[in-house]
């Protein structure tokens, strides 16, 4: 397949043309679709740049138009998507950001959360940290604080140790984010209880002045972020849903009806089957 060879032109050839099909054709996809995942992943991690931000694009594609078909392999995708946002590129940065906005717009609100918290948490790169807070803080407003606090596993479970780690960061963005969290649900009845249950006690005596410093004060204002992280604030772009020409992701939205159909020649029906 194109992606197997080793010509850097031929590999952007093929991510491209899993573009189109993740576009105009996504259920001639869905049939590989863990494959085509793996394959693009692989070339998330290139050392060529246009290589490796064409990839990341895909992966904006395909959880746009394929919405929560990619479930089954969010985990890895977040995982790979938020090692490659510890990098000092600040282009792939900004990629990897709105592919991420992307992946919590498409995926199950639970499946997303998961992979966000084990994905970067506790990663050791601050940069990774900061922008999972940010996306956990999103998932959070989703579910609600009704959701995040019933008690069922793999929710409350996860996002009260998170929310505390967070809080206890050493990045002022990230412990933002973590307060953000819990002004969010602080309001629930079941809030304290929560807390106590889920929190251990050397922590539950931190957060808890956390919380009262929330009530008395206030959330306050977002700390001033880095320009590495600047990138957070303007949410949702079209660069995850564009079209690449040349080696760099253009503007233009694939969200937008195309106005033609692109028909599938039967070398790319052959890529895919053999992939």
């Amino acid at each position: 397949t194109c992606l197997a060879k080793e010509e850097w032109e031929v590999k952007w050839n093929g991510v491209n043309s899993i573009r189109i099909l993740a576009v105009f054709h996504p259920d001639s996809l869905a049939v590989q679709l863990h494959n085509v995942i793996l394959a693009v992943l692989k070339e998330v991690k290139n050392l060529r740049s246009q290589v490796s931000r064409l990839a990341i694009v895909c992966i904006g594609d395909l959880f746009t138009h394929l919405h929560k078909r990619m479930d089954a392999d969010v985990d890895i995708t977040a995982k790979a998507l938020l090692a490659k946002n510890g990098e000092s590129n600040g282009f792939i940065r900004e990629d990897v950001d709105k592919v991420l906005s992307s992946l919590v717009a498409n995926i199950t609100p639970q499946r997303s959360l998961l992979a966000l918290i084990s994905g970067g948490a506790t990663h050791k790169n601050v940069n990774v940290r900061r922008t999972t807070a940010h996306y956990v803080v999103e998932v959070v407003e989703k579910l609600g604080p009704g959701k995040v606090l019933s008690g069922v596993k793999d929710i409350t479970d996860r996002i009260l140790p998170t929310a505390a780690h967070f809080c206890l960061d050493s990045s002022p963005e990230t412990r933002y984010n973590g307060r953000k969290i819990l002004a969010l649900l602080m309001g629930h009845p079941d809030f304290n209880k929560m807390l106590e249950k889920h929190l251990p006690s050397n922590t539950l005596r931190n957060i808890k002045d956390v919380v009262e410093t929330i009530r008395t004060k206030g959330l306050g204002e977002m700390p001033s972020e880095s320009s590495s992280a600047r990138g957070l604030r303007s949410g949702p772009s079209s660069r995850a849903g564009s079209i690449v020409r040349g080696g760099s992701a253009s503007s233009e939205n694939v969200n937008q009806s195309p106005k033609k159909p692109v028909r599938l020649d039967e070398n790319t029906q052959d890529e895919l089957k053999k992939m």
